[in-house]
């Protein structure tokens, strides 16, 4: 549904969207070169430093998947699934809720769409926000 919306949303002219992307890792290629060349204890101390040392990406636990702004007006978009497996499927997690209402205690706007036509919506909120 993500590509579906990115596209649907970058066909209009005064939309700018882009992914918050987030997640935790290592540097790169670095992980893996340093398991190849150890073994037995120095690889286990390597693996406890690596661990103490993760980085993290995207705005953190919680935040919205997209971003977007439409004429220079700011909003996010939480993107959800109808049906789907899982108990949690096509439901805002606890992590979520709280950055959702944080952000909006702040005035900024937040939307959760289950389709693009639920984000042109929200799009055209925007656009009557000024």
């Amino acid at each position: 549904m993500q590509r579906e919306i990115l596209v649907g949303l970058g066909r209009e002219h005064d939309v700018w969207v882009h992914p918050n992307v987030v997640g935790e890792g290592f540097h790169g290629a670095v992980y893996g070169q340093l398991m190849r060349e150890l073994d037995g204890a120095a690889r286990e101390n390597v693996m406890r430093v690596l661990t103490r040392s993760r980085l993290t990406y995207g705005l953190g636990v919680g935040s919205p998947d997209l971003l977007l702004s439409v004429g220079g007006r700011i909003g996010w978009l939480e993107l959800k699934r109808e049906g789907g497996g899982g108990a949690s499927a096509g439901r805002v997690s606890e992590e979520q809720a709280r950055w959702h209402e944080a952000a909006r205690r702040r005035g900024m706007l937040v939307e959760v769409v289950r389709s693009v036509e639920e984000a042109m919506v929200f799009v055209q909120a925007l656009r009557g926000a000024g």
